[in-house]
């Protein structure tokens, strides 16, 4: 019998103000992988902010990476872990300029390698 999971991603769980985001930069902890800079702010409410500049492409990849960032933390609830954002920790997920010439996967994976850091922040058993 399937699960009923819910893939939501309310608005309560994101940032949704520039000073919000701003914020969180200039108080947390930046964990730097090959795709993105991931700042975390563990005075947070367990919210998501993502930022893709223009230098990183047109409007078509910059949503698209926006997109993918998005399904990745809606995706990464499993049932026996720890889900990738944790409730004390406000996150703004930072695209490289480099972020646009790969694949999802590859995206996702580079994604994922940030969570024992963010963990450690964060003061969660992974």
């Amino acid at each position: 019998m399937a699960r009923n999971v819910k893939f939501a991603f309310p608005k309560s769980q994101r940032l949704r103000k520039r000073v919000e985001i701003v914020g969180v930069q200039r108080a947390g902890n930046a964990i730097h992988t090959r795709y993105f800079v991931v700042v975390c702010d563990v005075q947070g409410r367990g919210r998501l902010g993502i930022t893709v500049s223009k230098k990183v492409g047109n409007a078509v990849n910059r949503n698209r990476i926006k997109r993918l960032v998005r399904e990745f933390v809606r995706t990464a609830r499993p049932v026996d872990r720890p889900e990738w954002l944790a409730s004390n920790l406000d996150v703004v997920v930072i695209a490289k300029k480099r972020a646009s010439t790969v694949s999802a996967a590859e995206l996702w994976r580079d994604l994922a390698s940030a969570q024992p850091a963010m963990f450690q922040l964060a003061g969660v058993a992974s």
